[in-house]
């Protein structure tokens, strides 16, 4: 009977919902489209160089979405760390996990892109500050790349979010599986999960590095 409450007063609710190939899936189609939107800024760094104060409140806000990207890459390593450092799969590494400490940190990130693309169509904002030598089609890519960083706030945050309750889904388990001292079952559960978050890592470096590229390129500094 003492086994029976110590089993049910430590057991984490596991969340219902899609799987953790459906998370890794949505999570990559998010970081997928800052890799193209960071492309599509480095393609006019020409302008922004030739205009500094829009560059730096852009740099800014880029600096937030590959942050999130980043709380995403460490929630993944925290995840798998058993794996690459052999140490053994515990309680106390897996429960905080559980309890949606990523999906937090990803929407303390929300709502950052929307308030810069805000700032530039604002009356007196970036856009009103562009010199009048400014060819209209340029405006005109510089229109589409601000709009694309508001529909990051949706999709990218959003995604970020969507793998961070995988996450928590899996942690829940196999902290349950721990408690039933299952735990063979338990890395079993750990390494199937790794086979499936590899694709999404290789996403997550990419995009950082993406990012990179395009700091470097502005001449800002990369965060």
């Amino acid at each position: 009977m003492r086994d029976v409450a110590r089993l049910i007063s430590g057991v984490v609710d596991v969340p219902r919902g899609p799987d953790l190939k459906w998370g890794r899936q949505y999570a990559q189609s998010g970081v997928s489209q800052a890799q193209r939107f960071f492309k599509q800024i480095r393609a006019q760094s020409a302008m922004f160089k030739a205009n500094p104060e829009a560059a730096v409140a852009l740099g800014h806000a880029l600096s937030e979405v590959d942050s999130t990207i980043a709380v995403a890459h460490r929630a993944v390593d925290d995840f798998l760390a058993p794996l690459t450092t052999r140490r053994e799969i515990t309680i106390a590494r897996y429960r905080p996990l559980a309890t949606g400490r990523l999906v937090s940190d990803v929407e303390a990130k929300r709502g950052h892109c929307t308030e810069i693309a805000e700032s530039y169509i604002a009356e007196g904002g970036l856009r009103d500050k562009l010199p009048v030598s400014i060819e209209a089609d340029v405006i005109e890519a510089l229109d589409d790349i601000f709009e694309g960083l508001a529909g990051s706030d949706a999709d990218l945050f959003s995604a970020m979010a969507g793998i961070g309750q995988q996450l928590e889904r899996e942690s829940a388990a196999i902290v349950n599986m721990l408690l039933s001292r299952q735990q063979a079952a338990a890395e079993a559960r750990l390494q199937r999960a790794d086979k499936l978050l590899v694709p999404l890592i290789r996403d997550l470096n990419r995009a950082h590095a993406e990012f990179n590229r395009l700091t470097g390129t502005l001449g800002l500094t990369s965060a």
